[in-house]
């Protein structure tokens, strides 16, 4: 599926970026042991490129996207706000995000550089720990990203990175030591791409296509650089005048910060799905594991589609009880199914009656042979 692909790319960027970088620190210790690794690294990229071939279905062509330029996708963006949320959520997401993470990486640096005084020391430390690095992020893609993803949903896999900074800053805020900052650049490092790149991205599955290009050029275009430039600008001014310890608060709290933002982002994600699907912009069928078992804040919508003249409307709301606590609904789903048109009741029973519980299923069924008993004489 989708999330799959984004996990396997990202571990190709992996070895593609990180190989290069290993390479240039490897000829400055002058060892040249890397080179004799690069056929390793077109073999592992040719494997990778395969598993992709053979794992993710033909996509075809994406949804036209407009051109447009930041400042043009922004001033779209005030009547997008009040219909999807969660647009809002994902710029200050990605503001906390790169907030966070320059600060950690800052004060993993800062022990690494106290720990290693001598400058060839520390570039053997730099290029070994960048192998375990890689290798760590690719184990973590395949291993815990992608049946993570598939098996708990996108909504709730929002808070596992964000509690992961606040574990690091914790661990640092206990001992600036050499374990601890080598556990938070695990965290910068080697799971900001292999748990909280792929799950963002796969965040905007609840922005309607048209829009995604926008919200995209306005995240990456303004809220990245311009949270770069604040953390990078504080540093600056703040590092010679306060102690590591309080650097360490600082980024604790906006990590904080950052898990209530993605908490936030997991109940808009579900919303943004259901608006779509309220508008027609998105298949159900097509959803899979993203949408998820349905909240309870919706399941006044839900009897309101139930209770709906419209037939597309009365088989969205099965659709969607059946993804609930279909006991909720039972008083309006018999209700429906006793006036209901054929075509709503045949798609509920084909589709649905499977994932109710015994004694739901066995009332309904009971309900519409009482209707075909009746319509037969």
């Amino acid at each position: 599926n989708v999330e799959e692909r984004r996990i396997s790319i990202f571990a190709v960027n992996i070895l593609e970026r990180d190989y290069l970088l290993a390479f240039t620190l490897d000829m400055g210790q002058g060892l040249g042991v890397l080179p004799l690794g690069l056929p390793v690294l077109l073999a592992a990229t040719y494997l990778l490129f395969a598993v992709i071939r053979q794992r993710t279905a033909r996509l075809g062509e994406a949804e036209p996207q407009s051109d447009e330029n930041l400042w043009a996708g922004m001033a779209s963006f005030l009547p997008l706000l009040s219909r999807y949320p969660i647009v809002a959520l994902l710029a200050l997401g990605v503001f906390l995000n790169i907030f966070v993470q320059s600060l950690l990486e800052y004060q993993v640096f800062f022990i690494y550089v106290d720990r290693f005084p001598d400058d060839q020391a520390l570039t053997g430390f730099l290029g070994a720990l960048m192998a375990v690095m890689n290798l760590l992020a690719i184990v973590t893609s395949f291993v815990l990203t992608g049946p993570l993803l598939a098996r708990v949903g996108v909504a709730r896999m929002n808070i596992a990175y964000p509690l992961m900074t606040v574990s690091a800053f914790m661990g640092l805020g206990g001992s600036l030591s050499l374990p601890t900052a080598i556990y938070g650049q695990v965290v910068h490092d080697a799971w900001s791409r292999s748990v909280d790149a792929p799950v963002f991205s796969s965040n905007y599955n609840a922005v309607p296509h048209r829009f995604i290009g926008r919200v995209r050029i306005f995240n990456d275009g303004l809220m990245y650089p311009l949270a770069m430039a604040i953390a990078g600008g504080a540093l600056l001014l703040i590092q010679d005048h306060v102690s590591p310890r309080l650097i360490t608060a600082i980024g604790l709290a906006a990590a904080i910060g950052f898990v209530v933002c993605s908490i936030a982002v997991r109940q808009a994600y579900s919303h943004g799905l259901m608006e779509m699907l309220r508008t027609g912009s998105l298949d159900l069928d097509a959803t899979d594991n993203r949408l998820g078992r349905i909240p309870a804040a919706y399941h006044t919508d839900i009897k309101r589609l139930l209770q709906s003249p419209d037939e597309r409307s009365q088989s969205l709301g099965l659709e969607l009880a059946a993804r609930a606590d279909a006991r909720v609904f039972l008083q309006e789903i018999q209700d429906l199914l006793s006036r209901a048109a054929g075509p709503v009741r045949s798609a509920f029973v084909r589709r649905f009656a499977g994932r109710l519980s015994a004694d739901i299923a066995t009332s309904i069924v009971t309900l519409l042979d009482r209707k075909s008993t009746r319509l037969n004489s």
